[in-house]
Parts: C-alpha cells; sequence; structure tokens
C-alpha cells in the first residue's frame, strides 16, 4: 500500500512526524533536525504533536481518538511518508502496543528509537552509549560500587542501557549487584526516590549513581544537594541522552549524547528516500559521551569525544590552521580573538567543533614542541569554546524566554476573548510575535461524528460543522500555505482530562515549542467558553425553577384565597339562606290568615277591605323581594371552588354545541348569532357540569353586556389546540371595553350593567372555575377592530387532540 511521490502528482515530498509534543524536551530537538533536514532537501514538514495521549483515553468517543486521527494524518492523501518517535510514547505504551499501533499506519513510515521488523528505522546503540560512560567513570574516577537508575520495565531502553552499564563493569572485572539497581521511570522526581532509596534503605553506600536518563540524573542531583551531598567531590553522578536537563542543572551532568537533531534530520531522509523508492536502509547510530562537571572531570573539557561530523565544516579546517600556527609560534596574545572571529559564523555547537580543532591541531604541531607551549594554546581555546558555549546557552535561554513572554501574553489575550471576531483579531497580534502564521482551530462536538472548524486565517472566520475528512482537508490547506523554512504543526487542545479539539498551525522553527502553549491556551478558552454556556444554561434553570416556585407560591396563596372565601361564602349563604326561609314561612303563613280575614269581613265595611288589598299587596311585594334575595344568594355560592375529582373525557364540540342552544332563546331576544367552531376534535377530562357553566357564562356574558345600545352582533364560540393543551375563546364583536375595565374584568362583583340588576359575579365565578378547578389560566383581550376575547388555556393533562389531518 506504499505511494510513491510520483503517483501522488506533487512537486516535492510531504513528510509527517508524529510525537508526543513540540515542547517536550526531546521531541523538540527531532522537530528542529527534521525540519532542517526538509529545508536542504525541499521536503515539507507537517508535525502531528499528539503522542501523549496516544491511547484515545482523553477522548469522548473512539473516532476521535489520538490513535485514529494518527492514523488518518498518516494516509498517503495527507503525507507521503511518516515518521514516528517512539521513546517518548514508550512510557504509556508497551512495545508491542506501539507495534500494533504502528501496523494499524497505511502508509510509509519510518522509526526513530527502536526497531521494528519490515520498518526502517533511525535508531541509538544505547549499550554502547552507557559502557562508554560508565568505563569513563571506572578509569577515570575509580567508581567501584555504583548503582544504576533504571527507567520504566516495559521501556526497551531501559534493558540495553543497563546491559552497557554491566558490560563496562565486567570488563573492570567489577560487578553492578541486583541490590544496587533502582526503578526509575525517567522523570526527576524517580531519581529524588532512588537517592532515598539508596541512603536510607541499603546498607552499602555507592561511590557514583549511574541514571539511564539525564532527568533522574537531575532529580539525583538535586535530592543528594538538599542532604548536604556535594556532587562531583562525595558522590559521582552521571545521566544519558545529553538533553536540556544535562545543560541546565545546577551541575552539568556527564551524559552520552544521542544526537536528537541528527535522529531527526536521519529519520526525514529515510522517510523521503521511502516515498521517493520504496525502499530504505535502517541507520544505526552511537552516543557520544560528553564528559562534565558531575563525574569530576575538569569543567573547560566540554567533550572528550566530539562529534566527528563537525570536522566537515570550512570553520573548523580554520580554527585548525589558527590553533596550528599559535602551536608553533608560542604567540597567544591574538588566538581568542581569531577564534572567536570564526566562531561568529557558526550558529550553535561552535564549542564542541573548537574542542575537536584542539585535538587535531596538538596532534599536527606539538612535535619537537614544548609540552607546556601547547597546554598553553589548549587552555587558551578551551576558555574560548567554554565562553563561546555559555554565550550560545544565554542566546538560547534568551530566546526561548521571549517566546514564552509572548506566550503568556497569548494566554492573558485568550482570557479576554468573548467572540469568535475578537479571536480572530487578538491572537493574531500575538502570534506575529511568536512566529505563528496561517492556522486553523477544530473544536470537537460533543453528540455529532463531525467537528465544529473555525477558521482564522486570511478568509473570513466561520464556524460549520464538517466531518473527519474536512479535517484532514484543513491540515493540508495549512500546510500548503506555509512559507518556505515553516513547519505545519497539528497539536491537541487540551484542558485537564479532556480535549476540547486541535490546532493546525503554520509555525516558524525557532517557535516551533510554542505550538503546545498555544494549543493549550486555546483549549482552556474553549473550556472557559464551554464552562460559562453551562452557567448560563444553570442560570436559566435556576430563573425558570423560581418562576416555577413563585407561580406554585402564588397559585397557593390563591387556593388558600379562594378556600378561605369558598368558607365565607358558605358561612354567609347559610346565615342568610336561615332568615329567609322563616321571612318565606311566615309570608305564606300571612297570606292564608289574611284570605280567611276577608271572606269573614262583611261588604258594608269599605275600610277593613281596602286594609285586606293593601295587605295582600304588602305580602306580594315582600314575597318578590325575599325571592329576589333567594336568587342572588344562589349566585353568590358560585363563587366557592368547585372540586377536581377524576372525570371522565367528553367531547368539548358536543357540550359547547348544548350551551349554544340552551341560551337559543336569549341570543334571539338580543338579536345575537352565536357558533362553535372545534376544527379537530378534542376531549378534555373537566367534570360536565363545571365545563357547561363555563361555557354557559362566558356566552351569557357576551349577550349581556357586548351589545348594548346596539342590535346585532355575533358570538363565537372556538375550541382549538394550543401546544400540548387546548384554548377555549369565546370572541365576540360588539362594543368591546377600555383598558381600564379590561383590567378588572375578572373582580369580584364588578360589573358596567349594576343598573340592570347585574351583580359582577359573572366572569368572577368563571375565574375561580379555570384556576382553582382545572389548574388553567384565563385572559381577556381586545378584539381586532371591535369586540372582545376572553382566552382560557385547558393543561395538557386534561386534553386529548386527534391526529391532525394531513
Amino acid at each position: 500500500r506504499r505511494a510513491m511521490i510520483g503517483d501522488m502528482g506533487r512537486d516535492r515530498p510531504r513528510i509527517g512526524l508524529i510525537g508526543p509534543g513540540t515542547s517536550h524536551y526531546i521531541f523538540r530537538h527531532i522537530v528542529r533536525g527534521a525540519a532542517a533536514r526538509a529545508r536542504t532537501e525541499e521536503c515539507q514538514l507537517l508535525v502531528y504533536a499528539a503522542g501523549r495521549y496516544l491511547r484515545g483515553t482523553r477522548l469522548r468517543t473512539p473516532r476521535h481518538s489520538e490513535a485514529e486521527l494518527a492514523i488518518r494524518f498518516s494516509q498517503p492523501d495527507v503525507v507521503d511518508a511518516v515518521v514516528v518517535y517512539a521513546s517518548a510514547m514508550m512510557p504509556q505504551l508497551t512495545l508491542a502496543d506501539f507495534g500494533a499501533f504502528v501496523d494499524r499506519l497505511p502508509g510509509n513510515v519510518v522509526i526513530i528509537g527502536v526497531e521494528l521488523e519490515g520498518r526502517p528505522s533511525v535508531t541509538i546503540d544505547n549499550a554502547e552509549g552507557m559502557r562508554l560512560v560508565v568505563r569513563h567513570l571506572v578509569q577515570e574516577h575509580g567508581v567501584r560500587k555504583p548503582a544504576f537508575v533504571t527507567g520504566p520495565p516495559d521501556h526497551p531502553e531501559t534493558a540495553s542501557r543497563l546491559a552497557g552499564a554491566r558490560e563496562a563493569m565486567i570488563e573492570a572485572g567489577l560487578e553492578l549487584t541486583d541490590e544496587m539497581i533502582v526503578p526509575g521511570d525517567f522523570l526527576p522526581i524517580s531519581g529524588a526516590e532512588a537517592v532515598r532509596t539508596l541512603l536510607e534503605h541499603h546498607q552499602r553506600r555507592p561511590d557514583g549513581i549511574v541514571c539511564a536518563n539525564d532527568a533522574m540524573a537531575q532529580g539525583v542531583i538535586h535530592e543528594l544537594g538538599r542532604r548536604g551531598i556535594s556532587v562531583p567531590g562525595d558522590m559521582i553522578v552521571s545521566g544519558f541522552d545529553d538533553s536540556s536537563y544535562a545543560i541546565m542543572c545546577e551541575t552539568s551532568i556527564t551524559t552520552a549524547r544521542q544526537g536528537f537533531d541528527i535522529q531527526g534530520s536521519d529519520a526525514l531522509m529515510l522517510a523521503k528516500e521511502l516515498a521517493m523508492t520504496g525502499s530504505a536502509e535502517s541507520i544505526a547510530l552511537t552516543p557520544i559521551p560528553v564528559i562534565r562537571r558531575s563525574c569530576g572531570c575538569s569543567a573547560w573539557l566540554v567533550d572528550q569525544y566530539p562529534d566527528p561530523t563537525l570536522s566537515s565544516r570550512p570553520e573548523y579546517r580554520e580554527l585548525v590552521s589558527v590553533l596550528e600556527s599559535a602551536c608553533a609560534g608560542g604567540n597567544t596574545a591574538s588566538l581568542r580573538a581569531e577564534i572567536e572571529s570564526i566562531l561568529v559564523g557558526v550558529p550553535e555547537r561552535g564549542g564542541h567543533m573548537l574542542n575537536l580543532a584542539i585535538q587535531e591541531a596538538r596532534s599536527n604541531a606539538s612535535r619537537g614542541l614544548p609540552e607546556s607551549q601547547a597546554e598553553l594554546v589548549s587552555a587558551t581555546a578551551a576558555m574560548a569554546a567554554a565562553e563561546y558555549n555559555a554565550s550560545y546557552e544565554r542566546r538560547m535561554r534568551l530566546s526561548e524566554d521571549e517566546l514564552a513572554v509572548n506566550e503568556l501574553l497569548l494566554g492573558r489575550t485568550l482570557d479576554q476573548v468573548v467572540d469568535v471576531e475578537q479571536l480572530r483579531v487578538e491572537a493574531k497580534k500575538v502570534f506575529r510575535f511568536i512566529g505563528i502564521r496561517e492556522y486553523e482551530i477544530l473544536q470537537i462536538l460533543d453528540e455529532d461524528e463531525g467537528m465544529i472548524v473555525s477558521r482564522h486565517g486570511p478568509s473570513e472566520s466561520d464556524r460549520s460543522v464538517v466531518k473527519l475528512d474536512e479535517f484532514v482537508r484543513t491540515i493540508r490547506r495549512v500546510a500548503d500555505a506555509a512559507d518556505p523554512g515553516m513547519i505545519t504543526a497539528v497539536a491537541p487542545l487540551p484542558f485537564m482530562a479532556d480535549l476540547m479539539g486541535y490546532g493546525a498551525l503554520n509555525v516558524e522553527l525557532r517557535a516551533a515549542h510554542a505550538v503546545d502553549s498555544v494549543a493549550f491556551a486555546f483549549g482552556a478558552m474553549f473550556n472557559r467558553f464551554k464552562v460559562m454556556q453551562e452557567l448560563d444554561r444553570l442560570e436559566a434553570l435556576r430563573k425558570e425553577s423560581y418562576q416555577r416556585q413563585m407561580a406554585t407560591q402564588q397559585q397557593l396563596i390563591e387556593s388558600e384565597r379562594l378556600a378561605s372565601l369558598g368558607r365565607l361564602v358558605s358561612g354567609v349563604a347559610h346565615e342568610l339562606n336561615t332568615p329567609l326561609g322563616v321571612t318565606t314561612t311566615a309570608l305564606t303563613h300571612l297570606y292564608t290568615q289574611t284570605a280567611r280575614l276577608a271572606g269573614a269581613l262583611r261588604s258594608d265595611v269599605p275600610d277593613a277591605h281596602k286594609w285586606v288589598a293593601d295587605a295582600r299587596e304588602a305580602i306580594s311585594i315582600v314575597e318578590r323581594s325575599v325571592g329576589r334575595m333567594a336568587e342572588i344568594v344562589a349566585k353568590f355560592e358560585t363563587i366557592a371552588p368547585v372540586g377536581s375529582g377524576e372525570a371522565p373525557m367528553i367531547e368539548s364540540r358536543e357540550v359547547a354545541e348544548a350551551v349554544v342552544t340552551s341560551i337559543a332563546a336569549e341570543l334571539d331576544a338580543a338579536g345575537v348569532t352565536a357558533s362553535v367552531e372545534v376544527p379537530i376534535p378534542i376531549r378534555v377530562r373537566i367534570p360536565i357540569d363545571v365545563f357547561s357553566r363555563i361555557l354557559y357564562a362566558l356566552v351569557s356574558n357576551s349577550v349581556d353586556h357586548a351589545f348594548v345600545g346596539r342590535t346585532g352582533g355575533h358570538i363565537t364560540l372556538a375550541i382549538v389546540p394550543d401546544g400540548e393543551g387546548a384554548r377555549i375563546d369565546c370572541a365576540d364583536d360588539g362594543i368591546g371595553v377600555s383598558d381600564d375595565v379590561l383590567d378588572q374584568l375578572f373582580d369580584p362583583f364588578f360589573t358596567t350593567q349594576r343598573a340592570k340588576g347585574h351583580l359582577g359575579l359573572g366572569l368572577h365565578a368563571v375565574h375561580n372555575l379555570v384556576t382553582s378547578t382545572i389548574g388553567g389560566t384565563i385572559r381577556a383581550e381586545h378584539a381586532d377592530g371591535s369586540g372582545l376575547i376572553v382566552r382560557i388555556r385547558v393543561p395538557g393533562k386534561l386534553v386529548a387532540i386527534a391526529e391532525r389531518p394531513e
């Protein structure tokens, strides 16, 4: 399944590089070496900085796992070949797991750090490098009882470096016993733990501590210093890798240089060869011992075993010539100035080149010369080398500090971002300083197989849902916009235990290690957006809950008020009904006695007959008044709420039509027509007497009040769906009401027709039935043109609606 460059139709090879992150203290040098080689080989370099998440445990779905995206990144339509840096992934993956992952990569694959059958690789002879370091400790410093701090047990480099240490001890007739082997995990804290184990739990105290990498050696030196044990005065320490830990430690660490830049450079060369020809031969490199202060050697001896490839540079021949002349003439007055003028053109590793030139110059020019003269030249040159190295490290540190300040500025800027447009504007200001040009940010969706892509390049910013293939096309689009000498980095946007998305960025090589910081800042920003959205959602829920609580409280208050009113009404009605009943009985008795008296009177007594007639008239008037009072009490009793027990479903249309029919005489007397509109069959679970009283009161109210002073009109009684429930609308085209009247329609004893004997209890009784008995709502509003509409909403739990017609 390997694709050739010619088949891809591209002018130059596109090489991918997969590793743990651009800020990783080793991988950043791998990237630097690969990028430098990509320029000379005219290749395009794409870095997928995601190796520390390759198990995919930090993502929501396997489709978005780092491993799956790494596999898609390695497809021939993305890159022509891919380089995988294995060593930094092994603490998270066993060799078997890593092999299974590599087998899933579809295209041309080159491995850095381990050998896998059938795959070209760039590897280090770890055993030989460790053997050379331990041999130096034994032969030059008399170490006889060293302890060895290992790496992770499943890491292949652990076993090979331990084997190299044992071999050096055997060569010297010594033994590295099992009790002096302490486990570590390649991190500084495990080096400190190893010191505590060796000094507190071992009877034999070692005379040296050999560490399987520089990070643990730094932890060892720090813990020894905390205990008052000096390095190298009281204890000799060594590491492995020649990483930044070895240089920046308080005591520079004797180590073995892997040459990470060289590994990256060679791996890119193999990847290009594999893409062009379909095959490539593996490369094995031997680490070079770098002797520094931690073993007790002279501080100026930066390298006892410099990299021989430095001798191919033209500056090297100039240095050898100047040093040979100084040895022959014995003049060192201008030597340092001449050396400095040559090293100006050497951007890095000039000190190592000078040390190698010293050795050759002394070998060539010292014959027949006093040894002291050669020593003087060597010491002068060594001082120049030390000054160069210190100056170079300062420049590198200042450059990194400048980038760190800009990265911090980016983080502070993103903390203030509130929308995508502001992000596009503000981020570009900082990116210009960091060295990032074209970039696109992709945010993972929660419930979709795609992603949200936010473009912030020359095109207008936008957001759209894309699929995984669009993610790959985004990478290619960013890569195609890269200027010569830039790399395209793809990095996850992590925050806490999650991944918010990915960033694809074109970045200058000097700032490649800033990609991780940029990705983290974007991840934190997306997480902040997510938290803010969640807080907004919770605030909305809180407000909704508060509103429901207030509505429930209001309903309870209303229910209590209605219950109190009901008790009041029942008491008053009872108190009124008793005297009214007694009065009615008394009037009946009085009328009977008056009739008997009238039959007993003589006809010639006119005054007596007139009194009887007046008495009958008075009794009739009182009887009518008592009857009227009985009617008023009966209406007053309707104010009391009605219980809402479980009722059967009833057809709303049938009840509405029956109500309109029952009031037909009143409609005809007023010259008003009425119609019922129920477009979809709706059934309601409301007691039929309650439902009828509500509909009757609505229509009767319109008949009595809507058409005063005019003849004719129309009333529409409609029952229609309303969300999950139903709505009852009683609309008329009458004279309408003012806003003041509209606000008081449902108040008790409010009426506009009191002169005609209305008490103002009709709509108030309807309000009580709707809100208390069926749990609905009621409101009144002006109709279009003229008239009034009373709208009642019935809750969904009391409504059954037939399917809507097609």
